[in-house]
């Protein structure tokens, strides 16, 4: 009896092995930020260095990302405070796979505040996930208020599609 249990027991710990420390998440994100950050990078057989716009991640660092959970969002949310704008996108990308309350307000925050309208505009796609009731104080404040007309015009749009 006690051998059964013994082996009931070491096969479940084998199924789940233990969650990775917020060490190696932290690592981990920024590997994947590494990699998919240098996919759009090159040079030119002139020998001239190009960066691409849009940033390239796969769906399996999408979907690790996802599944370190709500402690994936604090080392997400330090790309916000750096200048590289392929990053912060990166970072929406993430956090809105990640989704909940905290990044519905990260998301939200981002969204007014970004310095970067490409940032600011992807960010307010992405809060299209939420409940309208949750997101619309932010979304009709940038639909007044932003400085460029792409992410007013779209603010506008999903006020309009809420608010007849």
């Amino acid at each position: 009896m006690f051998l059964a249990g013994l082996l009931c027991f070491t096969e479940a710990a084998a199924q789940n092995p233990a969650p990775p420390s917020q060490e190696t998440i932290n690592q981990r994100i920024a590997e994947i930020f590494r990699v998919a950050l240098a996919r759009g990078t090159g040079t030119t057989p002139e020998g001239y260095r190009f960066t691409m716009g849009k940033v390239y991640y796969t769906l399996e660092e999408a979907d690790e990302v996802r599944k370190y959970g709500e402690r994936a969002i604090a080392p997400l949310s330090e790309y916000f405070s750096k200048d590289d704008m392929r990053a912060q996108q990166l970072a929406v990308h993430f956090l809105a796979t990640i989704g909940g309350p905290r990044v519905l307000k990260i998301l939200g925050n981002v969204a007014e505040k970004a310095p970067s309208f490409a940032t600011r505009y992807i960010a307010l796609l992405c809060l299209q996930q939420y409940a309208w009731q949750d997101i619309a104080g932010v979304v009709r404040r940038i639909a007044a208020k932003d400085e460029n007309s792409d992410v007013k015009s779209k603010a506008q749009e999903m006020v309009q599609k809420h608010d007849p």
